[in-house]
């Protein structure tokens, strides 16, 4: 079977393409996701996800396939289709991803007010890039009628190897230690009725555009609010960082047929050097 290697953020990103073969009831997907429950936490389609990645990494394929396809209007900047890669040792293996989420007021207006922001964003794209970029961010918000300005997306592609110095029980006390302090915010006097009414919410933006519409905030909430789906998050990739520490999984490798029906593409760097 042929294998090609893929970055971290490409290989949690394919988990969102896959779904599992058998049906899994979602009390089942909660149980195996660690010792102590994150009902409370995370939401079902968060915890579906992880633990597509769970079985990619500890079961390897046999038991996933395709997800159908749909449009995914996430991103401000357009996406190109990730690379895979023949050569271990490729530098574009370490290649960092940037990006801004698109607001959930332009998502709400539909794909047609999404691609149109997308469209304006990509042709000012170097006034985005430029540092700082307050005024440029700010001209969006007056034309497209939005609040808040779209979250910045910085992933690292450090791979494996930037766990080695971190032991299965330093995570699993990280994570017990972030469980923990979730949980403490969900109960916070102030804060904690708030938190537990968009606890659930795809992302923060629209956890906090929720609140303002039913007056359950002020600044105090929102900074607890935000602080929790940090938490949240930094549970969620440090349970994806457990199991590829507890699995000794050392690089990201999957079969080239899953990899091109995900509509990966062949990297320019070591794909075609490689046949010379």
């Amino acid at each position: 079977m042929e294998t090609a290697y893929i970055t971290k953020s490409s290989y949690k990103r394919l988990g969102k393409a896959l779904v599992v073969d058998d049906n899994v009831s979602i009390d089942e997907i909660f149980a195996a996701l660690y010792g102590e429950s994150l009902r409370q936490i995370i939401n079902s389609k968060e915890a579906k996800d992880l633990h597509i990645r769970k079985l990619m990494i500890e079961e390897g394929f046999a038991n996933l396939k395709m997800a159908p396809r749909r449009f995914s209007p996430a991103y401000v900047l357009s996406v190109g289709n990730p690379k895979f890669h023949l050569i271990k040792d490729c530098s574009y293996l370490q290649s960092d991803f940037l990006n801004f989420l698109v607001p959930p007021e332009i998502e709400a207006q539909g794909h047609d007010k999404v691609r149109e922001f997308q469209e304006y964003c990509e042709e000012n794209r170097k006034e985005l890039y430029k540092e700082p970029n307050d005024a440029f961010w700010a001209i969006v918000r007056i034309k497209f009628k939005i609040k808040n300005t779209p979250k910045q997306i910085s992933i690292l592609n450090s791979g494996v190897h930037d766990l080695g110095d971190i032991s299965v029980e330093d995570l699993q006390a990280a994570i017990d230690k972030s469980i923990k302090e979730a949980n403490r915010m969900l109960h916070d006097p102030h804060a904690g009725a708030s938190i537990r009414a968009v606890r659930y919410a795809r992302h923060i933006n629209v956890a906090l555009s929720s609140l303002t519409e039913r007056s359950l905030t002020d600044e105090s909430i929102e900074k607890t609010v935000r602080a929790f789906f940090d938490t949240k998050w930094k549970i969620i990739n440090s349970l994806f960082d457990l199991y590829v520490k507890q699995s000794g999984l050392r690089s990201f490798v999957v079969p080239l047929t899953i990899l091109k029906s995900a509509s990966f593409e062949p990297c320019r760097g070591c794909c075609f050097s490689s046949k010379s």
